[in-house]
């Protein structure tokens, strides 16, 4: 849990640069498979909601984004 953690603080910190490589973006699809608690989504969640617009403008943030889509729940995709 606090690698987890770890890695969602790098993530708010470093999202506007973070997908400008492929790779990177594939790294956050992956943590997003394997959320699996509550405070775990809230987080990822709580990091990517700032740079929403920008992720969505983005050709490998689109991909996170459409990653969300499909592995969280619908509820969690409201935010």
């Amino acid at each position: 849990m606090l690698v987890l953690k770890y890695y969602i603080e790098c993530l708010k910190l470093n999202l506007t640069s973070l997908f400008l490589f492929s790779v990177s973006t594939r790294v956050v699809q992956k943590l997003i498979e394997t959320l699996k608690t509550r405070q775990q989504i809230s987080l990822v969640v709580a990091a990517l909601e700032p740079g929403f617009l920008a992720l969505i403008k983005d050709l490998n943030g689109n991909h996170v984004v459409q990653h969300c889509l499909q592995c969280l729940s619908n509820e969690d995709n409201k935010v």
